[in-house]
């Protein structure tokens, strides 16, 4: 009698199966079929990584190698273009290109040019380069330079992205990225105008979430926050890292005692910079009517941000309209100025 292992799916092409495979209520491949590569396209990564049993004379470690070898490759090749060390002051791309290519920084310093403007420089390795214009699906929105002899990873934007839905730990990165880009073009416009940018960056999805008691996403939400008129929600330059997401009622934000801002909008997040990048708040927050918040706690925010790839890939995308439009206004209060 023939002995049965077991194996992900993804990994049995060429391999016997022992029992019938299912995925949903479509049958995959029957008792004693061989996998193809055929069989598997389409099928998603859940469907994918579930174990199946195979017939033990056909599970050869040889054939298992070669096959997490070709999907690899498979999936490399898809979205790795090539590496490569720039000189000094090469242009990467420029305002108005409809190129999708993405870059990450391994070593060196790339400049952000906008109307002949250095907006900002990025150092730090494994920042994204690029990502905005493929996040929004328009035209590059400034010039990207190199600084200095950089080396970078050239990837497909298109295909970085559809890939990165999958895996909520690489978007994670992507907004990590953006949000320290943000950082920076809200402290060059808070200098000209102090003025900080408090647009909810989740609102529609969290209109969703709220109009169910218990939504199976808030898992990672702490609970319900109540303020009073004249609540302080936090103080600027607090080192608390908590994200707050505003169900009803009103806020006011403060920068250096001035008031730069109103909150009202249900399912509007605050506080997130300060949970995404880990730095003192920016601003000090507090209630201009009796308000009620969900809490995500500084702790949990890594784990919330994981578990919700759709919330994440929105939440790239918003930080990346706001960089362009935090960006715009810069550049024109300068121009104006001068």
């Amino acid at each position: 009698m023939s002995l049965i292992g077991r194996i992900p799916l993804k990994l049995a092409i060429g391999l016997l199966l022992a029992r019938e495979c299912r995925c949903g209520n479509r049958i995959i491949a029957k008792a004693g079929d061989v996998i193809t590569a055929q069989m598997l396209d389409g099928l998603n990564d859940k469907v994918l990584d579930q174990m199946v049993s195979v017939l033990s004379e056909g599970l050869d470690q040889e054939t298992i190698d070669t096959n997490i070898e070709n999907q690899h490759q498979s999936e490399v090749k898809n979205l790795y273009k090539d590496s490569r060390e720039f000189p000094a002051d090469f242009t990467l791309f420029m305002e108005g290109d409809y190129s999708s290519d993405i870059y990450i920084l391994m070593d060196g310093e790339v400049e952000i040019v906008k109307d002949f403007q250095v907006i900002a420089r990025i150092s730090e390795r494994g920042t994204f380069i690029g990502e905005m214009a493929v996040l929004r699906g328009c035209p590059r929105f400034a010039d990207v330079r190199t600084a200095c002899s950089t080396k970078l990873l050239r990837f497909n934007g298109d295909n970085l992205i559809e890939s990165a839905k999958k895996r909520p730990e690489v978007l994670s990165r992507m907004c990590y990225s953006l949000a320290k880009k943000l950082s920076l073009t809200d402290k060059n416009y808070s200098k000209c105008m102090g003025h900080a940018v408090t647009t909810g960056l989740f609102s529609d999805y969290f209109e969703s979430l709220m109009r169910h008691e218990q939504p199976e996403d808030s898992r990672y939400i702490q609970g319900e926050i109540n303020l009073e008129v004249g609540d302080v929600l936090f103080e600027q330059n607090d080192r608390s890292t908590d994200m707050f997401i505003l169900i009803s009622g009103r806020v006011d934000v403060y920068i250096n005692e001035n008031h730069v801002a109103e909150i009202e909008q249900a399912g509007q997040v605050i506080g997130e910079m300060s949970g995404l990048l880990c730095k003192p708040r920016a601003a000090t927050v507090r209630a201009k009517t009796n308000c009620r918040l969900f809490c995500v706690p500084g702790g949990q925010l890594k784990q919330f941000v994981l578990h919700h790839p759709k919330l994440v890939l929105q939440m790239c995308q918003n930080l990346a309209e706001r960089i362009a439009n935090t960006t715009d206004n810069y550049i024109n209060l300068i121009s104006n100025s001068g």
